[in-house]
């Protein structure tokens, strides 16, 4: 198992996908985002370790990738 930290850097206006900073490689896309208390300052604790999203693809740099928002 390996986990890979990062941020989500922008929710888009639909609120269907994110875009997130997350290290990723070739072949991660369907990968599971979870949301770490990190960066849940403004979020209920009971979110904490839940999935929030699967990752989809993005730039080999890593700075902008997308993922698409599990809702509840």
């Amino acid at each position: 198992v390996s986990v890979y930290t990062g941020q989500v850097k922008r929710l888009s206006e639909n609120r269907q996908t994110f875009e997130h900073d997350i290290n990723t490689f070739s072949g991660c896309s369907g990968a599971v985002i979870f949301l770490l208390d990190v960066q849940a300052d403004q979020t209920d604790q009971d979110y904490y370790g839940m999935a929030v999203g699967i990752h989809a693809g993005g730039l080999p740099s890593c700075e902008r990738n997308l993922a698409f928002i599990i809702s509840r």
